[in-house]
């Protein structure tokens, strides 16, 4: 049983669609089977060049990062080594927003709590 398909309209030139019809007739499929194999290659080699460019944004945002840290070390001096992850700092941080909302929220609440 063949799956649901679903309908697509494409607006194409004279010139474009007799092409078409002739690549599809020289591979022996219909029409829309070649549309469908040609959109479907280019999906996978669009998705192929967002994955390569996704690693490389990341390469990038790393080496930013390192020169960031870097430069603020050269400035600073060298820190003491921490042992707080972001995942640490992230939580620190939630808990003081959490803290500060509370006191907006239901100022006569006891703080201390």
């Amino acid at each position: 049983m063949e799956e649901h398909r679903e309908r697509l309209t494409l607006g194409v030139d004279a010139e474009t669609k007799r092409r078409l019809k002739a690549a599809a007739a020289a591979k022996g499929v219909s029409v829309s089977v070649y549309c469908r194999e040609a959109i479907d290659k280019e999906l996978a080699q669009d998705a192929g060049e967002a994955a390569e460019g996704a690693a490389k944004g990341e390469v990038e945002e790393q080496d930013t990062v390192l020169a960031m840290f870097e430069a603020t070390r050269r400035k600073y001096g060298s820190a003491k080594p921490t042992t707080k992850t972001a995942v640490d700092y992230i939580r620190e941080g939630r808990e003081i927003r959490d803290r500060e909302m509370d006191g907006w929220l239901f100022p006569d609440k006891d703080s201390s709590s």
